[in-house]
């Protein structure tokens, strides 16, 4: 689970938007389904085992040693990792569901979770972050100026950005995702380039 592999998602929706953004209509609104979200709450909170620590921090090292994209500088990546092995059901589920182990936790990078997991997941680390700044940071090394960026995402809510999130570990609902923060994006982008 890189940094890389989330920006990625974004990156789509940028290129949508430089491609559609002169278009004469705009994309339909959308919102997002209320049967599909899966709040925060619903993750139980404890203190992690001896093994399910030595996952997260084994975790929490690679997020750091494939940081090129500055991703610690916008998310607590410890809070992350603790939160991705409690949401996963700690070390023993998640070796025997998908193989990680310490010594192999850079294969989490490249392991489809199952929709649920991706999910589960995605809402970890809204508690460990800010999902605009990290989508600002997106979009202005891609070259829009912080303040568009902004107002770009102004219409993007909490659930939509876990939709994002979670799209980046499962291949359930990346296009849909995607295409609705294109269509956000598409519809504020005249607007926000002119305020600017």
């Amino acid at each position: 689970m890189t940094p890389a592999r989330l920006l990625a998602i974004t990156a789509v929706a940028v290129l949508g938007v430089a491609a559609c953004g002169d278009d004469e209509e705009p994309a339909a609104s959308f919102e997002v389904d209320p049967a599909t979200d899966e709040s925060s709450d619903q993750l139980e909170s404890s203190a992690l085992s001896e093994a399910d620590q030595e996952l997260a921090d084994a975790i929490a090292a690679d997020l750091a040693a494939n940081d090129e994209a500055g991703f610690a500088d916008v998310f607590d990546t410890q809070c992350m990792a603790e939160g991705t092995v409690a949401a996963l059901g700690g070390a023993d589920a998640i070796e025997s569901e998908y193989g990680v182990t310490p010594e192999a936790v850079g294969a989490i990078g490249d392991t489809e979770l199952s929709a649920d997991d991706a999910r589960a997941v995605a809402a970890a680390y809204g508690e460990c972050g800010d999902f605009v700044e990290l989508f600002v940071r997106t979009f202005a090394a891609d070259g829009f100026p912080e303040d568009q960026a902004r107002c770009l995402l102004d219409g993007v809510d909490d659930d939509l950005f876990e939709q994002l999130i979670a799209a980046g570990f499962s291949a359930t609902g990346e296009s849909a995702a995607q295409d609705a923060l294109t269509s956000i994006l598409n519809e504020r982008a005249a607007s926000c380039t002119t305020e600017a």
